[in-house]
């Protein structure tokens, strides 16, 4: 009976000691859990209200007008479009580097800036924006003198609807260029083309 008795003792201490350990084992996990979802809620990850606030918080937009070519060259057609407004002129360039889209296209606007071109900067002191772009501006030009007047114009036009704005100097890889393609004078910084 002693026997039978003191075995029957160790399982139920055992069982114990497994109980004991599963409960530890469960408090333990809750609470890095709690300690996950707290850290989680901080950061604005996870699930809960935390995450419908940043859903639901309304992103900073701003309209500007963008200047497209026409398909003859002959004028320019501006666009209203929409940018989020972290880093306006830099977003404005990025819109016509893009081109037009089909809207726009459909419309009788035109690409003025030649596929395959970077914008690598946009720097913007005392109203002079002075707009870096990849090698490719000058390598894969193949416009005229059009051309090359539409671009400058479509560029300089949308960038001076910024009040920041009121002249804009145009690099090719950090470097002063004399033209795209030996028609128009870039040396200098240009205004506001009003012809058009």
């Amino acid at each position: 009976m002693k026997k039978v008795m003191g075995c029957s003792m160790k399982q139920h201490l055992k069982s114990c000691l497994v109980l004991v350990f599963v409960l530890m084992l469960s408090l333990v996990l809750t609470g890095c859990d709690d300690t996950k979802k707290a850290q989680d809620k901080s950061a604005g990850v996870g699930s809960g209200t935390a995450v419908k606030k940043e859903k639901n918080k309304p992103e900073t937009q701003q309209e500007v007008t963008v200047y497209f070519p026409d398909n003859m060259g002959e004028k320019l057609l501006p666009v209203k479009l929409k940018i989020k407004g972290e880093a306006p002129a830099r977003e404005m360039v990025g819109l016509l580097l893009q081109g037009p889209g089909e809207k726009e296209r459909a419309a009788g606007m035109s690409r003025a800036f030649p596929k395959g071109v970077k914008l690598l900067g946009v720097t913007v002191k005392d109203k002079l924006a002075k707009v870096d772009f990849s090698k490719e501006l000058t390598e894969n030009f193949r416009g005229g003198s059009t051309g090359e007047l539409m671009l400058a114009a479509s560029l300089v036009n949308t960038l001076t609807g910024n009040p920041e704005i009121k002249k804009v100097k145009i690099l090719v890889e950090g470097k002063e260029v004399e033209s795209l393609s030996g028609h128009l004078d870039l040396t200098e910084p240009m205004e506001r083309f009003k012809d058009f």
